[in-house]
């Protein structure tokens, strides 16, 4: 019997591993079918700085989808996140101890910071706070 090479239990091993933190991913998101969302952001306060977006999944906080930077007033901002369909997708952004949505880490949930996943746009203008 011929021994097995190295390099292909090593390939056995990476799609094991890969199969396994798929199915962990799939047993915390559910069986949903994954579709594209679309967020656009405005920053609609001329005050010269830029706040920071992220998205989180609401029923899990710390699962989220990067970060963003608004870079110029009344400029848009487009980001599409893939997420699973019905799933509530939360935004949060923040600039310095100021924040909209659900803020940084989405720790300060409030009424229209979260929004149904499905294959839609979602616009969304950041005015100014004091």
């Amino acid at each position: 019997m011929k021994a097995v090479p190295t390099y292909i239990l090593l390939l056995i091993l990476l799609l094991a591993s890969s199969a396994l933190s798929h199915a962990a991913d799939r047993s915390v998101s559910g069986s949903g079918r994954m579709v594209t969302m679309t967020f656009e952001f405005v920053d609609a306060c001329d005050d010269g700085y830029s706040p920071e977006i992220d998205f989180y999944l609401k029923e899990n906080p710390s699962r989220y989808w990067g970060t963003f930077w608004l870079r110029y007033f009344n400029e848009p901002l487009t980001s599409e996140i893939s997420c699973e369909s019905g799933k509530e997708i939360c935004f949060g952004a923040w600039l310095n101890n100021v924040s909209w949505g659900c803020g940084k880490k989405c720790v300060e949930p409030v009424k229209g910071a979260c929004f149904v996943c499905q294959e839609a746009l979602v616009s969304i203008g950041l005015e100014c706070k004091k």
